[in-house]
């Protein structure tokens, strides 16, 4: 006699998949324990990738910081020790010490920028901006240090008939320009820096608004030059061509992001380009008309 209890236990536990089979059981478990291992080993990996650019940013801002700062006390120091008894001495250590910390006030305010960038708290205001009027400060406060270098510099605004009026916020595009001339000036070691203006009668919309035309203003050098596998990455914070934070080149690595930022926030736009390594480099900014000027055809 066939004991039913026992038959339909047998049925139930077929129909709802329970298994008894020691080897399935060792392969499930075998596969829950890859799983968990392959999910331990990810959180762990993310864990080191997040320590070691903690650790990369904290090298890169302690070697920035200390560089200009060692100058100063080094300077200073000389002239306590009584190592600069002719007051023109004197006067050199003071004028050293005194460009090491605007070097080092220089490199605390790009890393505020930068703070406030990427936590969205940089406010920018848009005005009308005689682009005359901006030319002439940026020719002011970078031919001399292109001519110190015996670069040849050239500088000139857009060819039209009356002034160029350009929307956006003018400490901005001046920090900008700065920092784009500068670097122009940092890696050329011979030839020219050319900075040009070019008014372009095309319909430009940014921030919900529409422009008659838009102003290209491009930056030219015949500097080292940017592998092409490697110009993806220039706007990255940080980022160093030579991947080294001991570069020949003075500077923090961010001047890039920030100009990128700024511009994002103004609703410009900002480009670079180059042919490769040695071949120089161009960077164009694209800024939007206020109204379109009287055009001189070439």
């Amino acid at each position: 006699m066939v004991d039913k209890g026992l038959e339909v236990s047998s049925s139930s536990d077929h129909r709802h998949g329970a298994c008894s089979n020691p080897e399935m059981l060792t392969v499930m478990a075998a596969i829950a324990n890859a799983i968990l291992y392959e999910e331990l080993e990810l959180a762990r990996s993310q864990s080191e990738e997040t320590s070691r650019l903690k650790q990369q940013l904290l090298n890169k801002v302690s070697h920035e910081f200390r560089t200009p700062l060692n100058g100063m006390i080094g300077f200073l120091k000389l002239i306590l020790d009584g190592m600069a008894d002719d007051p023109e001495d004197q006067m050199e250590f003071v004028q050293e010490a005194h460009n090491s910390a605007l070097r080092l006030l220089n490199h605390i305010e790009d890393f505020l920028d930068l703070a406030k960038l990427q936590a969205g708290e940089m406010t920018i205001e848009l005005s009308s901006i005689h682009l005359d009027e901006l030319l002439q400060d940026v020719e002011k406060f970078t031919r001399s240090k292109a001519e110190e270098k015996g670069l040849e510099y050239s500088i000139s605004a857009p060819p039209t008939r009356d002034e160029a009026i350009v929307v956006g916020n003018y400490q901005g595009l001046l920090q900008v320009m700065l920092n784009l001339v500068g670097n122009a000036i940092k890696f050329t070691h011979e030839g020219e820096i050319t900075i040009r203006g070019q008014a372009i009668a095309q319909k430009y919309a940014v921030l919900g608004r529409e422009y008659p035309g838009f102003v290209k203003l491009i930056i030219s050098d015949t500097g080292i030059g940017v592998a092409l596998d490697k110009q993806n990455k220039l706007f990255e914070a940080f980022y160093k061509v030579d991947g080294s934070n001991t570069s020949r080149y003075e500077g923090t690595g961010i001047g890039l992001t920030i100009s990128q930022g700024l511009m994002e926030s103004m609703g410009c736009q900002i480009d670079f380009f180059s042919m490769g390594e040695g071949l120089g480099s161009t960077v164009t900014l694209t800024v939007p008309l206020q109204q379109l000027p009287i055009l001189i055809k070439d």
